[in-house]
């Protein structure tokens, strides 16, 4: 199996959400024309993301400081 079949690989997570968070999610999806699985996956990827690239960037920034 390469890297992209691993990164496409799904599983499954019982998730339990407050009504009113899962209500409002439900609500976005059927804005966006999406099942709520699909917009719950899509905003966990997006977190996961941001907080990567935030990390990143942390990381980047500390080693070009100048020491003083």
């Amino acid at each position: 199996m390469t890297g992209r079949d691993t990164d496409m690989k799904k599983s499954t997570y019982p998730l339990q959400l407050p009504t009113s968070v899962k209500n409002a999610a439900a609500e976005l999806a059927r804005t966006d024309g999406v099942s709520l699985n699909q917009f719950i996956a899509a905003a966990v990827a997006e977190k996961v993301g941001s907080i990567r690239t935030a990390t990143l960037f942390l990381k980047e920034s500390t080693r070009h400081q100048l020491p003083g």
